[in-house]
């Protein structure tokens, strides 16, 4: 009898998951996507992070021993204690995740960070079949096709797990950072230390900032040719010779040409194009938002809740 191995659960890149996220339309559900890329943190830790266990100015949130995760029991929801003990752990964030999260936190006066519209828990169906799948799998409705067909939110998971893997993060860090705990004598020989929680930040804080488009690039929006010469010549008596103006009255006019242009106040100088993607409404903004633009620029409307 031949045994088949389970196929690997799939991951994403740091640009497949910026993609998802700008699929979405409410704001504070395309942060809870990236918060769970670049945390880890299961869905029922995420749904059941309470205000009071986000410590942003420390740089870290908590997931509590006792009400540290959200259950949900024949269509009840209800605040609990996490999968295991080992789960019960302080997560430190990247920078550009503390700015994120404040952000939904600024957004809403209720106690659990990712909530509904009036502050009620999120369910995980709920987020699944309207919000993650159309996203993921491709909306016909919005004429976008799959990123990773048939991929779970909890793959975002398997996905920092990769990250960690590739950043060459210590295993032990690795393990905590998820919670979870090595086995044997390596659990108990090993032991993560500050410089490995700043390792981890800083190489997701490079994963982010490596993954977000370039700015635009500077380009000159005028030439800087030389002046023309003035092939006028005056007499020595306020006049001129052929059909020249006199000094005076060249200058208003070229001083009045300059203001009917808007450059009077840069005379020899060059401006940047301001970048098509930070116009409202352009193509090409919305083109780069459905690639997975920068996310800090919402690439949508702005939803209720």
């Amino acid at each position: 009898m031949l045994t088949r191995r389970a196929p690997e659960r799939p991951h994403a890149t740091p640009t497949q998951v910026n993609t998802i996220a700008a699929r979405i339309h409410r704001r504070a559900d395309q942060i809870l996507v990236i918060t769970a890329a670049y945390t880890g943190m299961r869905w029922g830790e995420l749904a059941g992070l309470a205000r009071a266990n986000t410590h942003l100015g420390d740089g870290l949130i908590q997931v509590h021993p006792e009400v540290g995760a959200l259950h949900e029991v024949q269509g009840r929801l209800y605040l609990g204690p996490p999968k295991t003990a080992n789960s019960v752990r302080d997560i430190h964030l990247p920078p550009f995740l503390i700015g994120l999260l404040q952000e939904v936190l600024d957004s809403h006066d209720h106690d659990i960070v990712f909530c509904g519209a009036r502050g009620a828990y999120l369910r995980r169906s709920s987020m699944s079949r309207r919000i993650w799948g159309p996203a993921v799998n491709g909306d016909e409705r919005a004429h976008t096709g799959p990123v990773i067909e048939g991929m779970h939110f909890h793959d975002l998971r398997h996905t920092h797990k990769t990250w960690l893997i590739e950043d060459d993060i210590p295993e032990v860090a690795q393990a905590q950072r998820l919670g979870h705990r090595l086995p044997g004598v390596r659990g108990i020989y090993s032991h993560v230390t500050p410089a490995m929680r700043r390792r981890i930040t800083d190489a997701l804080q490079h994963r982010w900032l490596a993954n977000q488009p370039a700015p635009a690039a500077h380009v000159p929006h005028c030439s800087q040719s030389a002046p023309r010469t003035n092939r006028r010549q005056h007499d020595g008596k306020g006049r001129t010779k052929g059909n020249a103006e006199p000094p005076g009255r060249r200058h208003d006019r070229a001083s009045r040409q300059k203001r009917a242009r808007g450059l009077a106040t840069l005379p020899t100088q060059c401006w940047p194009v301001a970048p098509l993607c930070t116009i409202r409404g352009n193509d090409a903004g919305r083109e780069q938002a459905r690639a997975g633009g920068d996310l800090g620029v919402r690439p949508c409307r702005r939803g209720r809740g």
